[in-house]
């Protein structure tokens, strides 16, 4: 078994030139995500890499979040195309999910994994782990041709700092009734934290009685800044005219800085969306395993 070893700054300028000549991952939105996120691992000592014969086959990154007595481990790598179908991808995703419950911080833990649809190859080989999965599109609609929403008694506006403590509160309320990643999210709190956010383009919403009812959260990716990414859209209860109001509102905004607003979307929410001018660009796999820890 080839032993797998900790990315560090000393050896990133290497692997960083080593996976922009070899990925073979060339979807917009995972290109955008990866040496943020992989950088973001590093830090924490969550970030691996196999070499053979001195050259790098592959990777993997953990990105802990822990938050409301849940933790969520976001896990994203890849195996080199020159190096594929030797076992290596098994067994960077057995380490990922040793790492995972070795540094974690609660009782249980929540492990997703975001693959192509038709990458069938690492979905079957998290299915056989015990990973479950459900399906996601990215849509990207361009920010003049949404209309406006019927106005309801939800307050939309822009997030403020003394929004935290609602947030949080959101945050909590649904980690409660179900997994974040299960309902299509990566954690509210690490999305808050993401180097890329464009706080000035978050918006939250206000039920009557002043609580959080809603939160979408935007990124601007380095590598595309004419688009705004809608990393985070949510609403507890679950309310699907709320989540077209704060979607409509990001669009209806956008115009004066972006092209294109974009996002993935689940299933449910995709039928929701319908006549807000999105289009369908590519799909992917949300794999999920829970572990438990300690």
């Amino acid at each position: 078994m080839t032993e797998i070893h900790l990315l560090t700054p000393e050896i990133l300028p290497e692997f960083r030139e080593a996976l922009e000549k070899n990925s073979g991952d060339g979807v917009d939105g995972i290109d955008h995500m990866r040496m943020s996120r992989i950088t973001r691992a590093m830090a924490d000592s969550s970030a691996a890499f196999i070499q053979v014969d001195g050259e790098f086959a592959g990777y993997v990154a953990n990105l802990h979040d822990r938050g409301n007595g849940f933790e969520l481990v976001e896990c994203v790598g890849e195996v080199l195309p020159a190096w594929r179908r030797r076992g290596f991808g098994g067994q960077l995703v057995d380490w990922a999910i040793r790492q995972a419950a070795e540094k974690s911080h609660s009782s249980m833990l929540e492990i997703v994994v975001d693959a192509l649809v038709e990458d069938g190859g690492l979905n079957s080989l998290l299915g056989v782990r015990g990973f479950s999965s459900s399906h996601f599109t990215q849509v990207s609609a361009k920010v003049e041709r949404c209309g406006t929403e019927e106005p309801g008694p939800t307050e939309i506006r822009s997030i403020r700092a003394q929004d935290a403590s609602s947030i949080a509160d959101l945050s909590a309320r649904i980690s409660k009734t179900e997994p974040l990643a299960r309902g299509g999210e990566i954690s509210i709190l690490s999305t808050l934290r993401h180097p890329y956010l464009r706080r000035d383009r978050c918006l939250i919403a206000l039920g009557p009685d002043g609580r959080a009812a809603g939160v979408a959260l935007t990124l601007v990716w380095p590598n595309d800044t004419e688009d705004l990414w809608i990393e985070t859209l949510c609403a507890e209860p679950s309310d699907a005219k709320l989540l077209r109001r704060m979607v409509a509102e990001i669009i209806g905004s956008a115009a004066d800085e972006f092209r294109t607003v974009s996002m993935g979307a689940s299933d449910a929410l995709l039928k929701e969306l319908g006549g807000m001018g999105f289009i369908e660009e590519h799909m992917w796999t949300r794999n999920s395993l829970l572990v438990m820890a300690g």
